[in-house]
């Protein structure tokens, strides 16, 4: 999972889950900034299901949102990237993650 700070602020609180068994946290991102980390789902169950974003802007506003989509527990896709601009999270998945 790679999330991108695309924002003039640094954001908090950046939660992607796939499962309550399956998630990753970035305490901070700051402006421009990336952070790449493992998102280990061996402990999801074998259903399917989709991933949620969560973070919270610099003046306190929270966005949720969900995107994508597991199969059995397992990921479709090798790499996910989240670059978040001003309001808004955009999702790109393996290859279109530039």
């Amino acid at each position: 999972m790679k999330v991108e700070n695309k924002t003039q602020t640094t954001l908090h609180n950046i939660i992607v889950v796939a499962s309550p068994q399956s998630s990753i946290i970035f305490d901070s991102i700051a402006p421009n900034e990336t952070i790449t980390k493992f998102l280990d789902m061996n402990e999801t169950q074998r259903v399917d299901g989709s991933y949620t974003v969560n973070f919270t802007y610099s003046d306190g506003e929270e966005i949720t949102q969900s995107f994508g989509y597991y199969t059995n527990g397992f990921p479709n896709n090798y790499l996910i990237c989240c670059e978040i601009s001003e309001h808004t999270a955009y999702i790109a998945f393996d290859s279109y993650c530039d």
